[in-house]
Parts: C-alpha cells; sequence; structure tokens
C-alpha cells in the first residue's frame, strides 16, 4: 500500500521541499530511522547486545561496508 500512496502524492501535484519532509510524510519512522544508528535502533526494538554484534554486524559490513554505529537504521 506504501507505493500506492506515493503515487496518489503523486498524481496530485503533490511536491516536498525536503526529503525530511517526503519522509515524515510517509511514515514518521522513515525520518526517525535517519537519525539514529542501526545498533541503538535494534537495540530500541528488543534486539540483545549479541545479535546486534554477531548478526547485525556482519550485515551491514556485508552489504554496506559500514559498522552497525556508522551506518544509520534507515538502510539497515
Amino acid at each position: 500500500m506504501l507505493l500506492l500512496s506515493i503515487y496518489d502524492y503523486q498524481d496530485n501535484g503533490r511536491t516536498f521541499d525536503t526529503v525530511e519532509e517526503f519522509l515524515k510524510m510517509l511514515d514518521n519512522d522513515f525520518y526517525s530511522a535517519t537519525q539514529k544508528s542501526f545498533r541503538k535502533y535494534l537495540f530500541e526494538k528488543g534486539f540483545n547486545k549479541r545479535f546486534i554484534n554477531e548478526l547485525g554486524q556482519m550485515a551491514t559490513l556485508v552489504n554496506y561496508d559500514q559498522s552497525v554505529d556508522s551506518i544509520n537504521a534507515f538502510p539497515g
């Protein structure tokens, strides 16, 4: 449904002055995910330190060549 919402806005001529405004329109969680590390996001979602260090770190290093501390939660 998210893609339909984006196209509905586009079809109605809606524009955005900033990426922040666009992300907040989609979902406030999208914007807030750009403001914190992937580690902090996972921890807030209830994942334990071992999971974050082993699986989260592996995923971000392999996919983005970044650590869970340096990448924000949005792509993570």
